[in-house]
């Protein structure tokens, strides 16, 4: 209640004034200090959760765009007409080139032998390591090896790559960890334990 008491004025008047002059006189620096500190606290929490969200939003288009190449890199080598071995001599410059000129989520360095392929779900300039691989005989298969990936898009990406590839390692804070071999099933909960906090894990994706 605002109790008026300047005799010099009416009163309706002089309530007016000390209400404008409560109302202006805005944050002290102690009152500013304490919301600027309650600020901060909540961004030390929210904000890991959001850069969360941002790499796990950004596995599908990665997921997309390698299912798409690894089609146009099998369209590749079955033209190849090696028998048993289609890819074999494909190297990271087959792989780069096939994502140029339409990638979003993957960055393809088209550069000859020096070719390379940078992905979005870790640490920054973390790579796609692209090779001819073997599963019963050498050139086979190939394999995609994505470095440095954070734990918030660790599951879903071997999740969602899982479906076309062969098989699947995770190595996180341990040792490598098959989680789908050849001609058997995904373990979706070892795949899970797997996948460490912070951009550490590589996942290795062989297909045929």
């Amino acid at each position: 209640m605002t109790i008026c008491i300047d005799p010099s004025l009416p009163t309706a008047k002089a309530c007016a004034s000390q209400k404008r002059q409560h109302k202006m006189r805005g944050f002290t620096l102690i009152e500013l200090g304490v919301v600027l500190t309650i600020v901060a606290i909540l961004a030390l929490f929210a904000i890991p959760r959001v850069q969360g969200y941002l790499l796990s939003g950004r596995v599908q288009p990665t997921v997309a765009e390698s299912v798409d190449a690894i089609g146009q890199l099998r369209a590749l080598g079955a033209a190849n007409g090696g028998a048993g071995q289609p890819y074999a001599g494909m190297t990271a410059l087959n792989f780069a080139t096939v994502l140029r000129d339409k990638a979003v989520a993957l960055i393809p360095n088209v550069n000859g032998a020096d070719s390379s392929v940078q992905h979005r779900l870790g640490a920054a300039g973390a790579t796609v390591t692209f090779l001819a691989d073997t599963i019963t005989t050498a050139g086979d298969s190939i394999r995609l090896t994505f470095n440095s990936v954070n734990g918030a898009a660790c599951v879903d990406l071997a999740s969602a790559l899982q479906a076309q590839a062969r098989t699947v390692t995770i190595t996180g804070s341990g040792a490598a960890t098959t989680v789908k071999a050849a001609g058997a099933n995904y373990f979706a909960q070892t795949a899970q334990t797997s996948c460490a906090a912070g951009d550490v894990n590589t996942l290795a994706f062989t297909f045929q």
